[in-house]
């Protein structure tokens, strides 16, 4: 002790300006030092950096890498890898139940505060809703209409889908077609004595004009992007695997009159479909609740970041063999772990709540498209379908492309 206040003392006083340059200085050194070594998350394996700061994982999120960089990590690190100071993201499927409750009512980890960032003019939309108390009623409120949707819900497409200019792609006079659509079905709504459509029923249950509107516009703008990328993915690849088109063709067309989701091939299509497309890659993150979560002897203290991502899960060669080819085979008779980890639209109770519109959209879509036979003689112009991984992906060059020669 005498010794360190002798050099203390024998050191040069520095200036003010020193001292105020030296003082951030070695406030992020003692930062980086407790993150790297002193930090609750410290003992789970990362790239330095990620654990050192959040702009590691925003840089990657920013530039459309972030599903891959992280699933190319857990081949160097293994299954929880440290991707900023406060977050981990996990690769196997044992994690499912516990992080998103599995078919669980309630179970599963509040979702991550980073879900507002989907509110929709100040609106908290029952997706982008963290509090499962503020989205239970609105839930509650249109759920049962997703278990007979094509009624209503493809005639209001057709009505919409009229209003646009298809000579024209101008984005923003689109979306001012869909608001303006929005706030026309919410004020018809409000008029019908019927409250059998989404706007009724949310208006029924109490929830004011502005609000009926936003979750309309969280309905359409969710459903869009993927359900698009889906049917794309699959004409392309139906074209790229003639061998599968004709497969499918021949069971659609001896089946014409039939349901189209008791199709054995066509249902293995869409299932693989779902896996390999991609619409919406990366993680889906969660917050650990106070009393921790163990997860193969690691324990994850309370207030982290989880999550798992349906990119690294549906490339994982362990469970999807080849899982870079497209092979409606592997499920006719799929594995336990191959049902567990397909989660093309999320899982447990905060799972898409539309899932079954996108279902049924899929099936009468692409037993339309084959049963037409517009595929015959189509190839494809890319070799490959790459993505920018986002949360809702978007195709490099905007397009999935086939042409007919």
């Amino acid at each position: 002790m005498a010794i360190i206040t002798t050099l203390v003392h024998a050191l040069p006083t520095p200036s003010p300006t020193t001292a105020t340059l030296l003082l951030p200085a070695i406030t992020l050194l003692i930062l980086a030092l407790y993150r790297l070594h002193l930090h609750p998350l410290s003992h789970v394996p990362g790239p330095p950096l990620a654990a050192l700061t959040s702009l590691w994982l925003y840089w990657h999120s920013y530039r459309g890498t972030e599903a891959r960089v992280i699933d190319a990590l857990h081949g160097r690190y293994g299954a929880l890898v440290r991707i900023a100071p406060g977050e981990i993201d996990v690769s196997r499927g044992e994690a499912l139940a516990a992080v998103y409750g599995g078919a669980k009512k309630g179970g599963g980890f509040r979702k991550a505060a980073c879900y507002r960032n989907f509110d929709i003019e100040g609106h908290q939309s029952i997706f982008s809703a963290v509090d499962p108390a503020h989205r239970a009623p609105r839930a509650k409120a249109v759920v049962g209409l997703f278990f007979y949707l094509p009624n209503w819900v493809f005639v209001a497409v057709e009505a919409l889908a009229m209003r646009f200019n298809v000579e024209k792609h101008d984005v923003e006079s689109s979306i001012g077609t869909v608001v303006s659509f929005v706030t026309e079905i919410v004020e018809e709504a409000e008029k019908d004595e019927r409250k059998d459509t989404y706007p009724g029923r949310l208006l029924e249950a109490g929830f004011t004009k502005d609000e009926t509107s936003a979750q309309c516009l969280d309905l359409i703008f969710a459903g869009t992007d993927s359900t698009g990328m889906n049917l794309a993915t699959a004409c392309w690849w139906l074209a790229k695997k003639p061998e599968v088109y004709e497969l499918l063709r021949e069971e659609i067309l001896a089946n014409s009159d039939a349901d189209p989701q008791t199709m054995p091939y066509l249902s293995a299509v869409i299932k693989e479909t779902l896996r390999i497309s991609m619409a919406n890659p990366t993680r889906l993150p969660r917050v650990v609740p106070s009393q921790g979560w163990n997860f193969e002897s690691t324990f994850i203290p309370p207030g982290t970041i989880v999550g798992l991502s349906p990119f690294t899960l549906h490339f994982n060669p362990d469970v999807f063999p080849c899982p870079d080819e497209f092979l409606p085979e592997r499920w006719r008779e799929p594995t336990a772990e191959m049902l567990r980890d397909h989660i093309p639209f999320g899982l447990g109770s905060r799972a898409c709540i539309a899932r079954n519109l996108a279902t049924v959209e899929l099936y009468l879509g692409l037993r339309e498209v084959v049963r037409s036979g517009v595929l015959e003689g189509a190839t494809c112009v890319q070799d490959k379908i790459e993505i920018l991984d986002w949360f809702n992906s978007r195709v490099v060059g905007e397009k999935i492309e086939l042409e007919w020669v």
